[in-house]
């Protein structure tokens, strides 16, 4: 057992670790450190803290990690480009979370004794094509996130999944789709029933079938779906406890990228109400109608729709119970969506 930090870089001997099991402490491994400098790791069985491994242009795969059962923290690969092959973390048992950032995977590796992961984080990973393996992954029974950003290559989400089928009204879920331009598909969110939603910059995804069984949404968040032609697929969502946003709230000038596809709210046929609305930089948005049992609504704010009449926006307020606490409508100059953000 060794108490402590660990750091490596490139040149450190690694020897004085053999036979060392446990690290109570984290892992630090910086630089073009390659497999045989990692030699050292070989009977490293559990590290009671984080291990993170940072930019790297050699290391290939994690061979020298292939006796790794448990990180009790979190794990992240970070600037790893030739990074390939993850099969080397297939024991692992205890791991709470995982961020692969621009490295060279092309798959997860299967995690068959994994009891239970918190947070997965994939970020940047051009090479990045299948997620299949998520679905044998096991999650944790209270809380779980997954973010999925930047992969340029990534068009499916199948796998995802077997994931959202074991997080119950229990499980507080929390789910990021951003930035995936080759992205066709939602499928592989089909299992999606609550929880926090983003879905931004997605611009090859026409429809939300697979999101049918959405029901309660802590906050949802759509922008950047210019295909998108109907809210249908969100039809038996109920309610949103935060912030629903359509369009962008946080942008300002021609290159925003709202939801330009959508005319109306047409297909949220069960929504009843919404804690903070914020509607904004919708080009084609003409109407407000389509939510028609939509009664209560906390906070409205909608900016920037240029379509958008005075005359549309009191329809809709009118068929509220009674007229949100804070209401804007017009320009930048006049409102902004930062008034309904929580910080």
């Amino acid at each position: 057992m060794f108490v402590g930090n660990i750091n490596i870089g490139p040149g450190d001997d690694t020897g004085w670790l053999k036979c060392v099991t446990l690290v109570v402490g984290d892992v630090f491994i910086a630089g073009d450190v390659d497999a045989a400098g990692l030699a050292g790791l070989a009977d490293l069985h559990t590290i009671a803290g984080g291990l993170t491994i940072s930019d790297n242009q050699v290391l290939a795969d994690l061979a020298p990690l292939a006796c790794l059962r448990g990180v009790s923290t979190s794990l992240q690969l970070n600037a790893m480009p030739a990074l390939t092959d993850l099969s080397a973390l297939a024991g692992l048992v205890d791991l709470r979370q995982i961020v692969v950032r621009a490295t060279g995977v092309a798959a997860l590796p299967g995690l068959p004794a994994l009891t239970g992961v918190e947070a997965i984080a994939l970020f940047d990973n051009p090479e990045l094509v299948d997620l299949g393996e998520l679905a044998g992954w096991t999650i944790a029974s209270d809380y779980f996130s997954l973010t999925i950003a930047g992969n340029a290559a990534l068009a499916s989400l199948v796998g995802a999944e077997g994931l959202l089928a074991q997080a119950d009204g229990a499980v507080d879920v929390a789910v990021q789709i951003l930035d995936s331009p080759a992205l066709t598909s939602l499928a592989g969110l089909e299992m999606l029933t609550h929880g926090h939603l983003t879905l931004s910059g997605l611009p090859l995804v026409t429809e939300l079938e697979p999101l049918a069984q959405y029901k309660h949404a802590g906050s949802l968040t759509l922008s950047g779906l210019p295909l998108l032609t109907t809210l249908h697929g969100l039809h038996k969502l109920e309610d949103v406890a935060g912030l629903f946003v359509l369009g962008d709230c946080l942008k300002v000038g021609p290159e925003v990228d709202g939801m330009d596809g959508l005319v109306d709210l047409k297909g949220l046929d069960a929504l009843t109400k919404v804690s903070d609305f914020g509607i904004a930089n919708n080009d084609g948005l003409v109407a407000l109608a389509g939510a028609p049992l939509l009664h209560q609504v906390n906070s409205l704010t909608v900016v920037e729709n240029d379509k958008l009449t005075q005359a549309a926006l009191d329809a809709f307020v009118a068929q509220l119970d009674q007229a949100p606490g804070d209401l804007c409508f017009g320009a930048w100059e006049m409102c902004s969506c930062f008034e309904i953000l929580p910080w």
